[in-house]
């Protein structure tokens, strides 16, 4: 069994988090002990593992709620609202991921632009510099093409 801390730094989360998620209903499971404090299991800390995960993919604490009733619920015909649940928290999380991969290309982009305004040693037209490496890329892809069909 863990205490409150043991259990914070298991799953790798702050103890004022895993309080504030107690506090809301987010562990249901959790024992407590004669002086009203909670005790972790390993079974609780990877459920815990679980309500994180839907956290850190967005999923509303109200959700998470629902989740974990139809879990203790002990209705075993509720697996196929919990599966569709968890479809519908990885098309958020691979949406997320596609509009993060094009925030980093862009902050790519304006990397290797100031790397180079570096090498220059002065400004460079930003707009002009993306074009040319648009032109640079088409002409790759091309070449690749032309290799391909060798």
């Amino acid at each position: 069994m863990y205490t409150m801390k043991q259990a914070a730094e298991l799953t790798k989360m702050s103890v004022h988090t895993l309080r504030f998620y107690a506090n809301k209903g987010l562990f249901p499971f959790i024992s407590r002990d004669y002086n009203n404090v909670r005790w972790f299991s390993d079974e609780d800390i990877e459920k815990i593992k679980v309500v994180l995960c839907l956290r850190k993919t967005g999923m509303p604490i109200s959700d998470i709620k629902s989740y974990l009733l139809m879990c203790v619920s002990g209705e075993d015909k509720k697996f196929d609202k919990r599966y569709e649940l968890f479809v519908r928290q990885e098309k958020k999380a691979v949406q997320e991921l596609e509009e993060l991969k094009e925030q980093i290309e862009h902050l790519q982009l304006k990397m290797e632009y100031y790397r180079e305004c570096i090498e220059v040693g002065r400004h460079l037209n930003y707009y002009q510099y993306v074009k040319d490496i648009e032109k640079r890329s088409k002409n790759r892809n091309a070449v690749k093409r032309k290799k391909a069909a060798i």
